[in-house]
């Protein structure tokens, strides 16, 4: 695990971040094989710049281990593409709990349109 800084309680950083954070955010960090690192911000200068020093050779040490590979544009296309049908189901839920969900986004799309007009009058 990667982890460092201090918090003002008695938990280490991996028994925070395991019982503290949002199951999201839990998942994110176990997609990146439960790697993460905290800086203690209220540290003094020389420590700060030891925590960034520490970090940024982490850094490096993982792209050598991914054999210089990172983030590529068909990952990014294809998180989009999850994120989008998760809205997508969102909003035909917030549809099916309300029946008047699409009367008010058509009288809103209206309100828009008429406002752009007398805009450009």
């Amino acid at each position: 695990d990667w982890s460092s800084g201090e918090y003002s309680c008695d938990l280490s950083v991996q028994e925070y971040v395991g019982s503290s954070c949002s199951k999201d955010l839990l998942d994110v960090i176990q997609k990146c094989g439960n790697r993460f690192y905290a800086i203690n911000n209220r540290a003094a200068k020389e420590e700060l710049e030891e925590q960034v020093e520490q970090l940024l050779t982490m850094i490096m040490a993982m792209v050598e281990e991914n054999k210089g590979t990172f983030y590529t544009q068909e990952m990014y296309q294809e998180a989009k593409k999850k994120l989008q049908d998760k809205m997508e189901e969102q909003r035909r839920k917030a549809e099916q709990s309300d029946p008047l969900h699409l009367e008010r986004e058509r009288l809103i799309r209206k309100l828009t349109e008429e406002k752009e007009k007398i805009g450009r009058a």
